[in-house]
């Protein structure tokens, strides 16, 4: 796998805010890779998301990588890299 890119969206950031206890499942690829993402941990990462502005209407985008260290949630340029192994879902 090299990388996927993903869009969230405000409604779906606010759906997560809205209920107790949430998940942000990721779809790498295959059914070995899935990350399964607390809602309150997945939204604390989006200030450290690439932000796309347009018509009215925004969204955050990410991708996903992996290599040698594992899954990373490559975000924002000088914002870091989230690693992401412990999210990996164990079937």
């Amino acid at each position: 796998m090299g990388c996927q890119w993903f869009a969230f969206h405000p409604h779906q950031r606010d759906l997560l805010q809205s209920h107790e206890e949430t998940f942000v499942a990721l779809g790498c690829g295959s059914p070995e890779t899935i990350l399964l993402i607390p809602g309150r941990t997945f939204v604390a990462w989006l200030e450290r998301c690439n932000k796309t502005e347009r018509d009215g209407k925004s969204c955050w985008h990410f991708k996903v990588k992996k290599n040698t260290e594992g899954y990373l949630l490559d975000v924002k340029k000088g914002a870091g890299v989230i690693r992401l192994n412990e999210f990996l879902l164990k079937l």
